[in-house]
């Protein structure tokens, strides 16, 4: 999709790191320091595959293929400074 292009060039211009998981529509995920908080505000699950491997804090689970976040889900994720 060129809208997917065109982010991915301007991140790298302006050398921005790239999210640790590409998520769907209706899940917002947010970093503060070491710890990504993900929340699903959609109607469905949602699915994702970290592109590494990654703790969930709060259910002390570790996370290194495709989950799934339940509607109004929210994860804790953690890869202990690697974002």
């Amino acid at each position: 999709m060129l809208e997917d292009v065109l982010i991915s060039d301007l991140a790298d211009e302006l050398s921005l790191s790239k999210a640790p998981v590409k998520l769907e529509e209706g899940v917002t995920a947010v970093r503060r320091g070491d710890y990504l908080f993900l929340i699903n505000f959609s109607d469905k699950e949602s699915s994702f595959t970290p592109d590494h491997e990654m703790r969930d804090l709060l259910t002390g689970k570790t996370i290194s293929g495709e989950e799934t976040l339940p509607v109004n889900g929210v994860m804790v994720l953690t890869d202990d400074g690697r974002f």
